[in-house]
């Protein structure tokens, strides 16, 4: 079955030339998605070709996924209040007009846990103080010796969270 794009498009070959035949990539252009096949068979995707109730359901869908992602790094350390603070970061940071956090949550919720812990202020309050840093100030801040070694903390803290856990009775070593 040949797939016929209505979408105004380069050709999908050129394009697939350009990035080294991936299985498949997907360009987004002229309010499309373009899913080109490494064959050079394409499929464009136009939201206005779909009815309202369509779009917003793709639309209810993106913001779950979107949402969803961001917590997931949290997930196996039942690290709940990490995965909060990711997902407000991303719904923040999507309200704001960005599609892309700066520096990933989770790297940003356990800035914020450090600061917390170290300035003995509630995390709400070092996640607003952080939010207001720049690149520049969260490199500082981030190599500053008593972040770094609290970082370090509750990074093994939750190490030995998820050790804790687990269901290995047995010592690997048979010691």
């Amino acid at each position: 079955m040949e797939w016929v794009c209505l979408c105004p498009f380069e050709k999908p070959e050129k394009i697939m030339a350009q990035n080294s035949q991936k299985f498949l990539q997907v360009v987004l252009k002229d309010d499309a998605l373009n899913f080109i096949m490494g064959n050079g068979k394409m499929l464009c995707c136009a939201p206005a070709a779909l009815s309202p109730e369509m779009q917003n359901a793709a639309m209810l869908h993106g913001l779950n996924q979107k949402v969803r992602d961001s917590a997931a790094g949290f997930s196996k350390d039942n690290d709940y209040n990490g995965a909060m603070l990711a997902m407000s970061s991303t719904w923040e940071t999507l309200q704001s007009g960005l599609w892309n956090a700066r520096g990933g949550a989770s790297g940003e919720s356990d800035l914020a846990a450090a600061v917390s812990n170290l300035k003995k202020i509630t995390i709400e309050a070092a996640t607003q103080a952080i939010g207001a840093l720049d690149e520049d100030q969260l490199k500082v801040l981030r190599s500053k010796p008593t972040v770094k070694a609290e970082l370090l903390r509750i990074k093994a803290e939750r190490a030995a969270k998820v050790a804790g856990a687990s269901d290995e009775d047995e010592d690997i070593l048979d010691l």
